[in-house]
């Protein structure tokens, strides 16, 4: 499988994602922006990635960091 068919694969696997978590009650009315690249920098998917928001505590930064190295 080529590299762009994972890369579509996992960007619509993550666009699922994210519809479904904006979906329910408690996220509704949230905001979020997402912006994810591979480990060589190529984009993968966004959501309002160019939103500007504020930043997450430290301790959620180090969370997600920890569950994408898995």
């Amino acid at each position: 499988m080529s590299s762009l068919a994972i890369a579509q694969t996992t960007a619509q696997k993550l666009d699922a994602a994210v519809k479904s978590l904006m979906a329910t009650a408690p996220a509704y009315s949230s905001s979020i922006s997402i912006y994810v690249a591979d480990d060589k920098g190529n984009f993968v998917y966004e959501n309002g990635g160019n939103k500007g928001l504020s930043t997450a505590s430290t301790q959620k930064i180090f969370t997600v960091a920890a569950a994408l190295d898995i």
